[in-house]
């Protein structure tokens, strides 16, 4: 038992007056002559018993009843797990989880609104005078100051839904901030959450042992969901009236197997493909859809399927652009017309070849592909600038000349990626693979004969390819070196060949492979982004676009009625946009300039919360009890009886009223001594 006010306790030496009183009241008593003085001796000695008797008990009652009222005014207590009671005003942290997962059913209803009764019965259960802070997955700014238990009511029923999902860590880190902050004796802080194993991280709580935490899990019973994981094409942009091909991957985590069920692709509004799925429990289902366009520019796309109540991850948003032309640069030495020939009548391609000193560095950007062809030396200003090309987003292909400088080259290339080049290796030898899974041959060859007549390379450099290189072998010579090279730098492609174009040093210029290889380059060179981004981790994109004049950009979205101004800033050819916690709803948004539609982003909601796993109320105290979290409890309670759980957790068992009714009983008692013993 412990005591909220122990100084009061001072006042049981007051027991001492009545004590007092009872000594110096007792009166003697008085002889008085009588003729049968036997019978008067009895009866005086019966009266002072009896006298004494009633004194006593009086006294008794009396002094009870005082010390009762003492132990009252001290306010007594049993306390209730670990938190202490303390005197005087309280601050208290509530943290209601408002992620789309909360959408789920229980017998009770809707998850978020059966948290947000209990969150109002937590504070029915604290005094007029106490600090209130609510706390969502949003971190409103209007929700970090401390309000009254009124303003309180009124932040808790304005709570909505959102895409936003925290980590408890997180959270929890939040709200120790604040209560640290406040001058207040007691400092409680609440989390109401359906318990997704998903966002709580436990492990990585970093708690304050002057604050108590009271976790309040309200679980829905819906645990099966089948949502789209994620999206993705076989290649890296789209082409006209090309058949494309866009993989799904589709997640089921309930012990049910699922068949045919429906997934649409639409486009610009439009259905384009619809095809029927099995899905397996507790594993990925992988599907395809193929469609075409023909129209370029930006297109809008969507993934579907059904599933419900949980439908936040049923859609996922795409966008993807289709370009009118594809610019090439040929920066050339020499005469050779190889690949002049392959573009300069293309519609679909505008063209230019410059020679090695008439290059415009500053206009290497405005391109979506570089051919280096036929040069011997690679000075550091071509390489420097190339490399800040193809970081920025292009695609480049490098045809060393037939004596080059091996030193010069690696110093160009191997910064962006590229493996060391060595040598020259003389002597004849074939083409012997072609890397069929790469998407830049992929489907391009219905069937390949097994005698197929494939180049033939009298010398080539050497491409020591590591492993911890980002390149891929696209060709390979018989005996393993890698004749054409794909290599990774930044946002752009950087393609190698390893032998020059002259008859001398190989028949590739003449074989029908070359056009091939070159043609497709070209065509999957289209500066290009994601085609989806994450709502809540992607911050900041990146988009070839750029402002007209002063007119800054807007990002908007006339379905959901955004009309936002993101920051931005150019680096290395690029724009990087900077949305500051925009959008909050799924969808596409249009990147506007002045007036113009210069680029196009999809964002999603995150599939964090997809899973619907989470802990019952026994684990989540084991794995509190585990990590030594003293100062965590478990508020298993229901709507009814929170309030009365909470009032335990804060006054523990209050004894001040059964006190109180036994000074009342003593009074009364003390009363009737005083009226029957007379």
């Amino acid at each position: 038992m412990q005591f909220v006010y122990p100084e009061i306790l001072y006042a049981l030496f007051a027991l001492a007056i009545p004590v007092l009183v009872h000594l110096f009241n007792f009166r003697r008593f008085k002889r008085v002559a009588f003729s049968n003085v036997s019978f008067l001796k009895e009866v005086r000695q019966e009266t002072q018993s009896k006298s004494r008797l009633k004194h006593l008990l009086i006294l008794v009652t009396r002094m009870l009843a005082m010390a009762a009222i003492i132990f009252a005014f001290a306010q007594p207590y049993i306390p209730v797990g670990e938190a202490e009671r303390s005197a005087g005003q309280k601050a208290v942290s509530i943290y209601i989880d408002n992620s789309f997962s909360m959408d789920a059913q229980n017998e009770g209803g809707r998850v978020l609104d059966i948290a947000k009764n209990k969150a109002l019965e937590i504070v029915d259960a604290y005094e007029p005078t106490d600090q209130f802070m609510l706390l969502t997955n949003d971190f409103e700014g209007r929700h970090q100051f401390w309000v009254s238990k009124d303003e309180m009511i009124e932040f808790i029923d304005d709570v909505q839904s959102s895409s936003t999902s925290r980590p408890i860590s997180d959270v929890i880190s939040r709200q120790s901030e604040a209560l640290l902050n406040n001058e207040s004796e007691g400092r409680n802080a609440y989390l109401i959450s359906d318990l997704q194993e998903s966002t709580h991280d436990l492990d990585a709580i970093v708690s304050d042992s002057t604050i108590s935490y009271r976790m309040v899990p309200e679980i829905g019973q819906t645990r099966r969901n089948i949502y789209i994981d994620s999206v993705w094409f076989d290649a890296p942009v789209v082409r006209a009236d090309a058949a494309e091909k866009i993989h799904i991957r589709i997640a089921h985590n309930s012990d049910e197997e699922l068949k045919n069920l429906p997934v649409k692709l639409s486009i610009d509004g439009v259905q384009k493909a619809v095809a029927s799925f099995d899905v397996i429990p507790g594993e990925f289902t992988d599907t395809s859809l193929v469609f075409t366009v023909s129209d370029p520019g930006f297109h809008k796309a969507r993934i579907e399927i059904q599933d419900h109540p949980i439908t936040f991850d049923d859609s996922f948003f795409f966008s993807f652009s289709v370009a009118e032309r594809i610019r090439v640069m040929e920066i050339s030495s020499g005469n050779t017309t190889f690949v002049q020939k392959i573009f300069e009548d293309d519609p679909y391609f505008e063209y230019q070849k410059v020679p090695e000193l008439g290059v415009d560095y500053s206009a290497l950007q405005e391109f979506d592909l570089i051919i280096v062809n036929g040069l011997n030396r690679l000075t550091s200003g071509l390489g420097s600038e190339l490399r800040r090309a193809v970081e920025g987003g292009i695609s480049a292909l490098v045809i060393p000349g037939s004596e080059i400088d091996v030193d010069s080259y690696n110093e160009a290339l191997v910064p962006m990626g590229c493996a060391p080049l060595s040598g020259p290796v003389t002597g004849e030898v074939k083409v012997a693979e072609i890397n069929l899974e790469h998407f830049l041959f992929k489907d391009v060859f219905e069937s390949l004969p097994r005698n197929l007549d494939l180049p033939v390379v009298k010398e080539h450099y050497k491409m020591m390819l590591a492993s911890r290189s980002l390149g891929s072998p696209l060709l390979t010579l018989r005996g393993g070196d890698c004749f054409l090279g794909e290599f990774n730098s930044g946002r752009g492609q950087l393609y190698v060949l390893a032998s020059a174009l002259d008859s001398e040093k190989s028949n590739f210029a003449q074989h029908a492979l070359f056009v091939t290889s070159v043609v497709r380059i070209a065509e999957f060179a289209q500066k290009r982004h994601a085609i989806s981004y994450t709502i809540g981790y992607d911050e900041v994109v990146s988009s070839n676009a750029s402002t007209q004049g002063d007119e800054p950009f807007h990002l908007t979205n006339a379905a959901t009625g955004l009309d936002f101004l993101p920051g931005f800033r150019n680096t290395g050819g690029q724009t990087e946009i900077y949305l500051h916690g925009q959008p909050q709803e799924a969808g596409q948004y249009e990147l506007v300039s002045s007036g113009t539609v210069s680029d196009l982003f999809s964002f999603n909601y995150a599939r964090d919360e997809s899973q619907m796993t989470s802990y019952d109320a026994e684990e989540l105290s084991d794995k509190l009890a585990s990590l030594g979290l003293s100062n965590f409890s478990v508020l298993t309670g229901s709507l009814e009886t929170l309030k009365s759980e909470v009032g335990e957790l804060n006054e523990g068992r209050k004894l001040w009223p059964t006190l109180i009714l036994l000074a009342l009983i003593l009074l009364v008692v003390e009363i009737l001594l005083i009226k029957l013993l007379n």
